[in-house]
């Protein structure tokens, strides 16, 4: 017997390198495809994320929308996608698109919409005057969504001080592969190769994009302590403009005399494989929502040293240390404990890391958590079928 699939299109606000944009490529590589249909529109560009998507067999749509412009033509574009498409739930991705999918979904279509929400709107600065009315709409529009998926308890806290609906949010946190790593590899060897440096060397590693939140100069602060008393120590930074074209870090590492004990490696597209080829690795943020970087650094068996920002603590617990926000020396302190503790430890630290985002985080644990939201959406909100006009 011939069962319909679900039929599930996503809107997300751009399709290139972040922590939304990792999160769904994973939920759509791990969903049943006998039961579920996904078809991905982006309001910007593809971008890296959109081709992989589409690499995977995935039909995937470009509004072509500016940032930070509102475009009828987009609003309109979407209405015809949603025509050609007909899915059965819409689900978007973040404010922007959550509000777009809004107007055209509840008014046009009448169709149900799960809002996602990946901030924790700990700092207003940092965000632009649009996203924050943005935000503000989407706090009077909440109730009159279906569900609204939130990946952190600090989320879910922040967004029902600013006026979200409490009874429609939902928590699914990230979701992570711990065998994602090709077996048979060495990765610690093969990165102290790349870098030049002697195989004994302990690397401590910080996986973030260049912005004032995710506490770069926190982390190059405390790597100043360390490496004053610590000549076996070295520091790799990863992520987008956070290489050597940057004025601060170049500065910096010239400033305290680091060249060689700090590696700048910009963006990287196998970071994974750099994730397994640390001794410790870092989140150094003054604000986070829920970290990719340490699910995935413990999915890697690497044992964590994170500031106390968002759910980092919560995702850590007793298998990595943490400490204050924007507290370097406190950061670098934690560091030489680990490298203290000697390697067998640490090995230990790191594999009971692993076996805590197998039990809590696995994607296949968290891809289940969104089907069961999906199917309680249809049966509860779409028995009818939906009228396309």
């Amino acid at each position: 017997m011939h069962v319909k699939r679900i039929k599930i299109m996503h809107l997300i606000t751009g399709l290139g390198v972040g922590g939304a944009e990792a999160m769904l490529i994973k939920l759509l590589s791990n969903m049943d495809r006998g039961r579920y249909e996904n078809v991905v529109v982006s309001m910007t560009g593809l971008g890296t994320t959109g081709l992989q998507i589409r690499d995977l067999g995935f039909s995937v749509y470009s509004l072509e929308m500016k940032r930070g412009i509102p475009s009828p033509r987009g609003i309109l574009e979407l209405y015809q996608l949603i025509r050609h498409e007909k899915p059965s739930i819409l689900h978007t991705w973040m404010y922007h698109a959550n509000l777009l999918g809004w107007i055209v979904a509840k008014i046009s279509f009448k169709l149900p919409i799960i809002w996602g929400i990946r901030c924790s709107v700990k700092n207003y600065r940092d965000y632009s005057l649009l996203t924050l009315i943005t935000a503000k709409i989407g706090a009077i529009l909440s109730c009159w969504t279906d569900i609204i998926l939130i990946n952190s308890h600090i989320g879910y806290k922040k967004h029902i001080e600013i006026g979200y609906s409490k009874k429609r949010m939902k928590i699914i946190p990230n979701g992570f592969d711990p065998d994602a790593l090709p077996s048979g590899e060495n990765f610690r060897e093969k990165l102290r190769m790349d870098l030049g440096l002697p195989l004994k060397t302990i690397l401590i590693g910080m996986v973030a994009r260049y912005h004032r939140e995710k506490g770069h100069l926190n982390f190059l602060k405390a790597a100043v302590h360390l490496a004053a008393t610590d000549l076996k120590a070295a520091f790799v930074m990863v992520g987008k403009d956070v290489d050597e074209n940057n004025k601060l870090f170049s500065s910096f590492i010239k400033e305290y005399n680091l060249s060689g004990r700090i590696f700048l490696l910009g963006e990287r597209d196998d970071i994974p494989a750099i994730y397994a080829g640390l001794d410790i690795a870092t989140s150094a943020s003054h604000g986070e929502g829920f970290p990719n970087v340490v699910g995935e650094a413990m999915a890697a068996g690497i044992p964590c040293v994170v500031t106390d920002a968002g759910d980092s603590a919560k995702i850590v617990g007793e298998t990595g240390f943490v400490v204050p926000v924007n507290d370097p020396i406190a950061l670098s302190s934690a560091w030489r404990k680990l490298i203290e503790m000697g390697e067998g430890r640490r090995i230990k630290l790191g594999k009971a890391a692993r076996k805590r985002i197998e039990d809590n985080y696995s994607i296949k644990k968290i891809t289940n958590d969104f089907e069961d939201i999906y199917m309680e959406v249809v049966n509860g909100k779409c028995k009818e079928e939906q009228d396309y006009i």
